[in-house]
């Protein structure tokens, strides 16, 4: 799955003196694709083509020096420079390494440049590593290999379409066919175990977890010993064999963890002693984590954010992706559509007033804020693979889980959101956003006509599933008129681009409660295209240590009914009452005086005033 699980691939390739060569990029082997790619039908003439590559997948060729670049190509054309380009929030900055090259030949093509640079990624998120390229209205250069202990994205850079910018391929065709040469004073035999996330030991059995390294040593990796101390009582040395992972890449091991004679949360602390039998020679070599021993059960619903818009030609493949999602998945689906593609866009909804997702490119959506994939092919190449990725997330057991209930004010301007937040490990933080979805949106004026590029093909050349929007289809043209849009983002709990509804650290024993009002949006023309009958409320809760989606819960706000105070009267609540809870989300034993925020048996969540 694309950017789900980071890591980075690399080789011993020779020895200069002191100091070793090693290969830095998507894979290491010496493999390139005769069955390459080009982008013709698109854009001719000098283009570039990148890979994406986070500094969590480069960490350990920090402070080591590039000395040499090289590039594989599928068929001959002439590659003209080479690039190493930062990014940080987002953005590209200045190249570390732009050099002018001569190149052309079928397979491996090696430059040396004239300026070794040295990597210093302190302040860098990711690097981009591209060559340029001249692309005929015929030829397939790009050469992509599916290997690798980790999926990066290929961008092709020039103007596509849409303007000239960086164009996102994914991760489906492979890892693009170029690597630098770097060259350091590494150790011998290190390996840094890589961080986990809290987990859950079923009460009165156990639990086996995956638990991964990195290699930051020159020597391939066979064997590791390992300590692991759970709440302070310390295991006896134990050994994992690995099948010989090389510098840079990832390895992984089993650990089994059982149940504590109660139902808690207990602390554990792993350290990797020796690697290949010799001591570890890693900077870093314990982590520290929680588990919990329980038999509660919380659903895992998964949240799908996508980047679209109407002035998005290819937008098309988002929304249908998002309408099966739908259907397949039912209230385990969170979908929310965030226009902020074109301004003109009717639905559009300001960066400001929604999280920063740092998308790339549209259509691509972000799961569980866990990485960016395509919302229709995910980061398989057929048709329909974001299921993959979706039924990855839902299979995960959830930690903390929320109910949520939305409700109008008196002049239907505004929604209360209200989410009842249950966890299972004392002390786990969580930011608690919300957002506001509208379905079923649709007008008549040119902001709402959604661009197609698939008018461009026949039915037999596209995925069933998109055939509507083909030639001859029901959208088969290249301005579509009359679409109706669900999973619409109408506003947030972000006002200014910071979340304004809050934290809460979880305390097992009793539910936080947590409530923001929401706006309606102030434009005239998305605020009359929407049906109150087809509104919802979301809340998000997003783990404070890495920014992904823990879990989510989205209902139908109910439709407006104009009470006296917009509260509902205690006499008239159901008597399934579960628990009770004061405004400032005290858990109470008897109903007190004043706002009572009620939970149902069926999960619902009530206001009832007591008087």
């Amino acid at each position: 799955m694309k950017k789900l699980l980071l890591s980075l691939t690399a080789m011993l390739l020779s020895f200069s003196g002191a100091f070793a060569q090693i290969i830095m990029g998507g894979y290491t082997s010496d493999s390139y694709s005769t069955s390459g790619l080009g982008v013709g039908s698109y854009a001719t003439g000098t283009l570039g083509a990148y890979i994406y590559l986070p500094v969590s997948a480069i960490q350990a060729f920090d402070g080591a020096k590039v000395v040499k670049m090289r590039v594989a190509l599928a068929q001959s054309t002439s590659i003209s420079h080479v690039y190493i380009l930062p990014v940080v929030g987002g953005y590209i900055q200045n190249a570390i390494v732009s050099e002018d090259v001569r190149g052309k030949n079928v397979g491996w093509n090696e430059f040396t440049l004239s300026t070794p640079v040295t990597l210093d990624l302190s302040s860098y998120d990711a690097i981009l590593m591209g060559y340029d390229y001249n692309q005929t209205s015929t030829n397939y250069p790009i050469s992509a290999v599916n290997e690798g202990s980790g999926s990066y994205d290929m961008y092709v850079y020039g103007n596509l379409g849409q303007g000239t910018g960086y164009y996102s391929f994914g991760s489906s065709y492979g890892n693009l066919s170029i690597q630098a040469i770097v060259e350091g004073d590494f150790a011998q035999n290190a390996a840094e175990p890589l961080a986990h996330s809290a987990f859950i030991v079923p009460f009165g059995g156990s639990s086996e977890q995956t638990f991964s390294l990195q290699n930051m040593g020159e020597a391939k990796i066979n064997t590791i010993s390992y300590v692991l101390s759970i709440d302070g009582q310390e295991s006896a040395e134990k050994q994992a064999s690995l099948n010989g992972v090389a510098f840079g890449e990832n390895g992984y091991f089993k650990l089994n963890f059982n149940s504590a004679d109660t139902e808690k949360t207990q602390h554990y602390e792993l350290t990797i002693t020796k690697v290949n039998g010799e001591e570890n020679a890693a900077a870093t070599k314990s982590i520290s984590g929680v588990f919990a021993s329980t038999s509660r059960q919380i659903t895992k619903n998964v949240t799908v954010e996508e980047y679209t818009g109407t002035g998005c030609g290819w937008c098309p493949r988002g929304y249908i992706g998002m309408e099966m999602l739908r259907k397949a998945y039912g209230d385990r689906f969170v979908g929310i559509a965030v226009h902020q593609y074109n301004t003109s866009d009717a639905m559009f909804i300001p960066l400001n007033n929604y999280a920063s997702i740092n998308f790339d490119g549209a259509p691509e959506c972000s799961v569980d804020r866990m990485g960016l994939t395509d919302p229709y092919y995910g980061d398989t190449n057929e048709a329909f693979g974001i299921h993959y990725t979706f039924d990855y997330l839902a299979s995960i057991p959830a930690l903390v889980g929320a109910t949520v209930t939305g409700e109008w004010n008196e002049d239907t301007t505004q929604v209360t959101a209200t989410a009842v937040i249950e966890g299972i490990i004392d002390g786990d933080k969580y930011n608690v956003e919300f957002v506001l979805i509208g379905d079923s949106l649709t007008g008549t004026t040119s902001a709402w006509n959604q661009s197609n590029y698939y008018y461009q093909y026949t039915s037999s050349q596209v995925d069933a599933d998109l055939a509507l929007f083909a030639s001859g289809g029901k959208y088969g043209t290249s301005s579509v008129r009359g679409l109706y849009f669900n999973d619409v983002a109408l506003s947030s709990s972000y006002v200014g681009g910071v979340n304004q509804a809050g934290q809460v650290t979880i305390d097992a024993a009793e539910p936080a409660v947590v409530s923001y009002t929401l706006s309606l949006p102030s434009s005239s023309v998305l605020r009359n295209a929407i049906n109150t009958h087809n509104l919802y409320v979301a809340v998000l809760l997003v783990n404070t240590l890495d920014g992904s989606i823990a879990n989510s819960a989205k209902v139908q706000v109910p439709f407006f009914t104009n009470t006296a105070t917009g509260i509902t009267p205690a006499e008239v609540q159901s008597q399934t009452e579960q628990s009770r809870f004061a405004a400032d989300g005290r858990l109470l034993q008897a109903p007190q005086r004043g706002l009572n925020i009620v939970r149902m048996a069926d999960g619902s969540v009530r206001k009832v005033i007591v008087r």
